[in-house]
């Protein structure tokens, strides 16, 4: 008849127990799953047909899972950078679920990660760049979900002295030293004679 008979939820060792249902034929529906576990869409049928009968059911659900693609660029050119160690945590447990380093493309794909509040940090920059110590967060809510995140990287600046300009001073000093040594001689000449 399609007529709702009962509506419930499981306790904290996932059964339910319904007594007193009636000689029929019935059908099961999940109507809201667990947190962090996927709905199970799928119908369950059972059936009393004798007085007294235990019909014992057991439905099955999936975890929440998702992928996150990450990316690490230059911040100027926005070129991909390889070779860069990443880390991610549980954000709540503090606990580490991935360690690794970018590809070629500067791209680390992490499938099957599970429904969870999650932080990156970058451990290691890729070579002639700076360490990017700014955590990044993100979170795997919805089955199938895919997170895309950018971490940016600066080049490390090196300042190349002007030789130009030392090459210069140095010339003035040699010359300073010169003309100080030809003073020099020439008083010298002049108390000889």
């Amino acid at each position: 008849t399609n007529e709702l008979v009962f509506s419930g939820r499981t306790d904290d060792k996932g059964m339910i127990i319904i007594d007193n249902l009636r000689y029929n034929d019935y059908v099961l529906y999940e109507k809201e799953a667990p947190e962090s576990y996927v709905l199970n869409e799928e119908p369950m049928y059972f059936s009393i047909k004798e007085d007294g009968e235990v019909v014992k059911c057991t439905m099955t659900n999936e975890k929440i899972k998702g992928t996150l693609e990450f990316t690490k660029v230059d911040v100027s050119t926005s070129e991909p950078l390889p070779n860069t160690l990443i880390e991610i945590y549980n954000a709540k447990t503090n606990e580490l679920v991935f360690s690794g380093r970018t590809d070629d493309k500067g791209m680390i794909v992490i499938e099957e990660l599970e429904y969870n509040d999650y932080v990156l940090f970058e451990k290691e920059a890729p070579e002639s760049y700076m360490l990017n110590e700014e955590p990044m967060y993100f979170s795997i809510k919805e089955n199938g979900e895919i997170v895309k995140c950018t971490m940016t990287n600066e080049k490390i600046i090196v300042e190349v002295p002007n030789t130009e300009k030392d090459e210069n001073y140095l010339m003035e000093i040699i010359s300073g030293i010169i003309c100080i040594s030809g003073i020099g001689i020439v008083i010298y000449a002049r108390k000889k004679s």
